[in-house]
């Protein structure tokens, strides 16, 4: 026996049934006529939509909920990487084929160099003619193709080190790097362009030795160095790959490896200028022909300059993305990722004044808005103006010769996230070596948990610092972090746990256990005293320089 239909439920649908055909029956509006914007018209159309006749429906229980996806985060290893390729591409600017280099302003030299390399490899004996196979496939023609270089850490550390002992230096570059590597594989390849004389068709190389192209290349010839370098009586450092070291009783001898570029001294390496003055022990670390290559690129040499970074007025937000069809237009003709990429490049070699603005325009790479491009405007005009500007080691410097590290957080600074700002600065022989400027992972509820989250991270940074000081024999005792909170400072002395620090997670206590064993300590600085300020916030001209004089920092 069926059910009734209630009346009112009837008379409902009839009312539905009419507004749908009435709807349906309604002349379409031009789109030259209407004067709404897209925006209206999508509410109009939400008020004109027919009720669904459920008593219980409820738009904010029921209505479908979009898929959400968490944003795909980066590391600050990510980060360099990009740069250092944004880097290369945007300075180098070499020819990458044959008939660019030929065609080139200095052909004669391209051409020259092309001749000396096919000598190399002929005399090296790299190849015979073989009938050619198949493409060079993962597994079957290379399997592992990882290779190590030196750590920008590394290379400050053995410069302050050279600068404080006044010890020799010197700069070496392996010619033809990757011939000198052994294939474990059978590899083949095509015959260069301009040199197939006297080759028949279907014949290829089948090469005996490395070469530049292969991805197993740079892995083979580490193994290779790694292994005549051992063999020699020196050691690798166990904190860093490409770090090797010979000591005697009566002498020392440092080696890092860099790909093909060998320092045990150099005037300049991966972009960077050495300057050095013996009779009064210092040597000055630099990036002024890179900086200058890079506002030339993007024409920013004649502009006007700036005294800092990054203005205090700045307020960025993911907020302030382009909205209008213009604005997306116009961002979409600016170099803004390149841009970036070469800045941060110069950051991590050797400009630690600049990790704060960095720090805040990388985190607007997908979709930057005419906000974001102000600032990075306005991080090149600080640059026009500072190109000289580098690192100072040895002197008169009165940070002195022990290793020491200094930390500072911007709290909830993050607008968007609520998350806070980690800085951290290291020191030792008269000069920075070592900093960072990055946003915590998680969202801290207190000034002491963000501040103590920081010290984490630069006790890790501190136990590699003084294991690698110590295995080289640059080490000078007990190091000591500083911080201008003192909440933190008792948090990790004291094994205490009340309402306001309960929460904190368990991990972040490794730090009571480092300091316990007595190698690393935690210290009290005054704020105005603390070079990692400006490492977590813009500041003023005046505070600014005076963390620039903090961490020895100066023209050179």
């Amino acid at each position: 026996m069926s059910k009734q239909t209630p009346a009112k439920d009837v008379e409902r649908s009839d009312q539905l049934q009419f507004e749908v055909e009435h709807e349906t029956l309604q002349p379409e509006k031009s789109k030259e006529t209407s004067s709404k914007t897209v925006q209206e018209e999508i509410v109009h159309e939400r008020q004109d939509e027919p009720t669904q006749g459920l008593e219980s429906y409820s738009l904010v229980r029921d209505r479908q909920k979009r898929q959400v996806k968490p944003p795909k985060r980066y590391g600050q290893a990510e980060m360099i990487a990009f740069a250092l390729s944004v880097a290369q591409e945007r300075v180098d600017m070499e020819p990458k084929t044959y008939q660019e280099a030929i065609n080139s302003n200095e052909a004669d030299q391209w051409v020259k160099a092309i001749q000396d390399e096919m000598d190399s490899l002929r005399k090296n004996e790299t190849w015979e003619l073989v009938t050619k196979p198949k493409d060079q496939k993962e597994g079957v023609d290379y399997n592992e193709i990882f290779s190590l270089v030196v750590k920008h850490n590394s290379i400050r550390l053995l410069l302050a080190f050279v600068a404080h002992e006044d010890l020799e230096l010197d700069q070496l570059d392996v010619k033809t790097t990757f011939l000198h590597g052994e294939l474990d594989e059978l590899i083949y390849m095509q015959p260069p362009e301009g040199f197939g004389e006297g080759i028949k068709d279907g014949q290829v190389f089948l090469l005996k030795k490395s070469l530049y192209g292969l991805k197993q290349s740079p892995r083979q010839w580490y193994k290779r160095f790694d292994k005549y370098m051992l063999d020699i009586g020196f050691n690798r450092s166990s904190h860093d790959g490409c770090v090797y070291f010979k000591l005697t009783k009566d002498n020392m001898v440092y080696l890092l490896l860099y790909v093909d570029d060998m320092l045990v001294a150099s005037k300049r390496i991966l972009g960077m200028e050495i300057e050095r003055d013996r009779s009064k022990r210092v040597l000055r670390l630099s990036q002024n022909s890179y900086i200058s290559k890079v506002l030339s690129r993007f024409e920013m040499n004649n502009v006007k300059t700036m005294s800092t970074p990054l203005g205090q007025h700045f307020r960025l937000s993911i907020t302030q993305a382009p909205e209008t069809h213009e604005e997306k237009r116009f961002m979409e003709r600016i170099p803004y990722a390149s841009m970036v990429g070469s800045v941060m490049y110069t950051m991590v070699c050797s400009r630690p004044d600049l990790a704060y603005a960095v720090s805040m325009i990388s985190r607007y790479m997908s979709c930057p808005g005419k906000p974001h491009w102000q600032a990075v405007k306005w991080l090149f005009q600080y640059l026009a103006g500072t190109r000289s500007l580098g690192l100072v080691y040895g002197g008169n410097s009165q940070l002195g010769t022990q290793l020491q590290g200094f930390i500072d957080t911007d709290y909830a600074g993050n607008i968007d996230t609520g998350k806070s700002l980690t800085g951290y600065a290291f020191t030792v022989f008269g000069g920075v070596v070592s900093w960072k400027a990055n946003l915590q992972s998680v969202v801290a509820l207190s000034t002491t948990k963000a501040e103590y989250m920081a010290m984490t991270e630069a006790v890790k940074e501190t136990i590699w610092l003084k294991d690698i000081t110590k295995e080289l024999a640059m080490h000078r005792g007990k190091v000591v972090v500083y911080c201008d909170n003192q909440s933190p400072i008792h948090l990790a002395k004291n094994q205490s746990f009340n309402e306001r620090s309960k929460h904190i997670d368990v991990r972040l206590h490794f730090v009571r256990d480092i300091i316990a064993v007595g190698e690393i300590g935690v210290g009290k600085v005054p704020t105005e005293d603390n070079p990692s300020d400006m490492l977590t916030k813009s500041l003023n001209v005046t505070k600014f320089k005076h963390c620039l004089n903090l961490i020895n920092m100066g023209d050179c």
